[in-house]
């Protein structure tokens, strides 16, 4: 039996994102309208009228059909067909609890650990390019909504014969348009898995996008358990050996 267990979270920031396909003339209509005015003077406005639930007021009228189709979502969180992630962000490091009753694993912990972690790779999610007259063979036209949360977001759970070594947390992100997210993590090499039982967070605001994703940049995600990373890994320890033999 371990002796030791601990709550591993994200930062206290993060939130939702979807990326979805939309149609090329939603995008082309939108992207003038938003690098003049932004987001929030009417786009934001438009995506959130299109719900069904939404008052039609803040409706553009003129913009084209978010879709080849239709012009109805269930909500922006439903056009995610690309991605749609739900994580803290990549920069806001870890808090590490131990957990000294397994009646509450999420008891607060007075001693928690606030620990920055190493990250072993990245993966391009969603960049996207607002240039309408570019090159725009094997682009997709995407938009990209994010509801800014603070708040508790997915919690791991470690067991080892050894107090907690803040050099074997692992991690890895995707990146965005709108920012960069924790996406997989690792202790002492062992993939975790996220537990959103206590996810809690408040919104604080909206951030959108929309433009042109390459298609060949894109990495599709690959559950780490079917892909390669021995080169990650290797280089990884080869970082971490020279840091602590620089003392960095």
């Amino acid at each position: 039996m371990a002796k030791f267990k601990y709550r591993i979270e994200g930062g206290r920031y993060g939130g939702e994102l979807a990326v979805g396909s939309v149609s090329d003339e939603f995008v082309k209509y939108w992207v003038p309208k938003i690098e003049e005015y932004g987001t929030y003077e009417s786009f934001i406005p438009h995506v959130l009228a299109l719900s069904e639930w939404d008052d039609d007021e803040d409706l553009d009228l003129d913009s084209p059909d978010i879709f080849e189709d239709t012009n109805e979502i269930e909500g922006w969180y439903g056009v995610d067909d690309i991605e749609h992630i739900n994580a803290a962000y990549a920069d806001g490091g870890f808090f590490v609890s131990d957990i000294t009753s397994e009646d509450d694993q999420y008891a607060y912990d007075e001693n928690e650990m606030e620990i920055e972690g190493h990250c072993l790779k990245g993966r391009e999610g969603a960049y996207i390019s607002t240039d309408v007259n570019g090159d725009l063979e094997g682009c997709t036209p995407v938009m990209l909504f994010h509801s800014a949360e603070k708040g508790g977001f997915a919690s791991w759970f470690v067991e080892t014969d050894e107090p907690f070594d803040s050099d074997k947390l692992v991690f890895s992100i995707v990146e965005t348009h709108l920012g960069d997210f924790v996406e997989d993590l690792w202790y002492d090499k062992e993939l975790l898995e996220a537990n959103y039982d206590f996810n809690d967070t408040t919104g604080k605001s909206y951030e959108a996008a929309v433009g042109w994703i390459t298609d060949k940049w894109r990495d599709e995600y690959i559950d780490p358990e079917d892909g390669d990373l021995s080169e990650y890994w290797e280089e990884h320890e080869e970082n971490l050996a020279w840091e602590l033999e620089n003392g960095s």
